[in-house]
């Protein structure tokens, strides 16, 4: 009869294992949950970091939205101030309109008048002076604003003397705010005292246009304002140099400035 064989377990080796079994488990679940951590982390980054970028482009749209705000409101006050421009545009325009419209007839006489007595302007001149002052007075204000506007650039450009002979003889120089009188019976006398009145005042502009007028005075007074003006001019010139260019034009019979 055989004899039956006597199970037995050793324990110790089973528990062995079931240890290790157990600890890879933690270990799995350990590096589960850190990989997750990490993972997680990254992702609360990168939220944070999208949403600090879309809050700066916020920023950034509502101050561009301010400056278009502003930019329409400067806008829209500089088209009110261009549409009260242009009225008082054209109020300034109709009102020197009418300044240059004079009645029929009064025109040809004051023109006449300006070479009655002596030198003047050429008839070339008068007749474009007349023409021209027709057309200003014709009704078309923007003309009459733009002769206006061109005269205060060319103004602004160069300085215009003014040189005036009175009745009784005296010769007035008048710059800006500043007025000279003196007198001369010669051409040579008359060419000293307007250079020495030049000397006397501020450094001029490039361009210089000096307008020459003259009352009720004597033909000899006359005569030596007359002769003498080139030679003037010519020291002058030659004073200034190449700092200003001096021109003049005689305009002729004016009585009694004021």
């Amino acid at each position: 009869m055989t004899r039956a064989r006597k199970l037995t377990f050793q324990l110790t080796p089973l528990l062995d294992l079931l240890l290790i079994v157990i600890f890879a488990q933690y270990l799995d679940v350990r590096s589960t949950a850190r990989r997750e951590t990490i993972e997680l982390e990254a992702s609360r980054t990168l939220i944070s970091a999208q949403l600090d970028e879309a809050l700066r482009q916020l920023i950034a749209l509502r101050e561009k939205l301010a400056q278009m705000e502003q930019r329409v409101e400067v806008a829209e006050t500089r088209s009110v101030e261009a549409d009260r421009f242009l009225a008082q545009r054209d109020l300034i325009g109709e009102l020197v309109t009418e300044l240059f419209r004079l009645p029929e007839g009064t025109l040809a006489p004051l023109l006449q008048s300006r070479t009655a007595s002596g030198p003047g302007p050429s008839a070339s001149d008068l007749a474009q002076l007349q023409s021209r002052l027709k057309a200003l007075g014709g009704g078309q204000s923007d003309r009459v604003v733009d002769h206006l506007l061109t005269f205060g650039e060319m103004r602004k450009r160069m300085d215009v003397w003014e040189l005036y002979l009175q009745d009784n003889g005296s010769v007035v120089l008048t710059v800006g705010d500043k007025r000279l009188t003196f007198r001369a019976e010669s051409a040579d006398a008359f060419a000293t005292r307007l250079f020495e009145a030049y000397k006397t005042l501020p450094e001029p502009k490039s361009l210089v246009l000096l307008l020459v007028s003259y009352g009720d005075a004597k033909f000899q007074s006359l005569k030596a304002m007359l002769d003498g003006l080139p030679q003037a001019l010519d020291r002058i010139r030659t004073d200034a140099g190449d700092r200003s260019r001096l021109d003049y034009a005689v305009l002729g019979f004016r009585p009694k400035k004021s």
